[in-house]
Parts: structure tokens; C-alpha cells; sequence
């Protein structure tokens, strides 16, 4: 008796295609046990249903569910989304990074800039320190210059002058 390859796969619970694939796997065990009948489909004897029974059992044949097609490809389509965010997000923490290095170096040379901005703010201060020091020593020779001329003269100093 021969059997309709789409009432087979219908009883296997199996896609047309999954049994296409398996006729074309053992196409040498099979060899005329079945027939393509042109527009009416491929035919399948008792013996080949029987072989090709076997071989699913031997290898499992995964029924394809439509919902969980749709669902794979949902979950595909969303992992390209997260793959593409990811790829954003890895952008962006490259230019962060490189960001950061721009900005750890520009602190580097501000505080470089700082520190010799200090050492110079040091040595005008201490500059500034000797030219105090220096003005009231200057102040301090006027006051003994003023005083040593109003001060009232020798007779040495009358006759020979003021010793300067």
C-alpha cells in the first residue's frame, strides 16, 4: 500500500521538508520504495514509511512549531538590537577612554604649570622680601646720612670739610 509523503509527515507530526531531507539522506536505502507521481506528489511504500520511522527514532527529528519560529525570530531580531547597542556602547566608551587620557594628561601639565607657578610665586616673594629689606636699609642710611648733616661740625671739619 503506498502512502502520500504529506499524510506521512502529517502522522509523524513532522514538516514535509524534514522528510524530503531524510529521502534525500538514505536515497540508497530507499532506493524504489517510493515514487514522485508529478503534480499528485511523492508516494511512499509500507517498507519505506517503516525505514524512514526508524531512522527519526535513531535521529530525532525537532517538530517545528510556528509560535516558536516567530519567537526565534524575535529573539534574533532583539539580540541584533542588543548587538548594535552594544557596539554604541563600546564606541562610546572608546572615545570616553580616550577622553580621560586627553584629561589625565592635561592635568599632568596643569599641575606641572602649578608647581612652577609656585616655586616662582616662592622666589618673587622671597624677592619681594629682599627688596624690603634692601628699601629700609636704604631708609636706615638716609636717617644716618640726614642726621650726620644735621649734626653740627668739628673744627676739623670746619677747616678741612666733611669726611663723605
Amino acid at each position: 500500500m503506498m502512502t502520500k509523503l504529506q499524510d506521512f509527515a502529517t502522522q509523524q507530526n513532522v514538516t514535509e521538508r524534514q522528510i524530503y531531507r531524510l529521502l534525500q539522506k538514505y536515497a540508497d536505502e530507499l532506493q524504489g520504495l517510493y515514487e514522485r507521481r508529478g503534480q499528485n506528489g511523492t508516494w511512499l511504500t509500507d517498507e519505506a514509511c517503516e525505514i524512514l520511522h526508524s531512522k527519526m527514532r535513531q535521529q530525532p527529528v525537532i517538530v517545528s512549531d510556528g509560535a516558536l519560529a516567530r519567537q526565534a525570530e524575535e529573539l534574533k531580531a532583539k539580540n541584533l538590537e542588543l548587538l548594535e547597542e552594544l557596539h554604541t556602547v563600546q564606541t562610546d566608551m572608546i572615545e570616553l577612554q580616550k577622553q580621560n587620557t586627553k584629561l589625565i594628561a592635561e592635568t599632568a601639565r596643569i599641575s606641572l604649570l602649578e608647581a612652577d607657578n609656585d616655586v616662582k610665586t616662592q622666589k618673587l616673594a622671597a624677592a619681594d622680601d629682599e627688596k624690603q629689606q634692601l628699601q629700609a636699609e636704604i631708609t636706615q642710611l638716609r636717617q644716618q646720612l640726614e642726621s650726620e648733616k644735621q649734626r653740627p661740625l668739628t673744627l676739623r671739619e670746619r677747616f678741612f670739610g666733611r669726611k663723605n
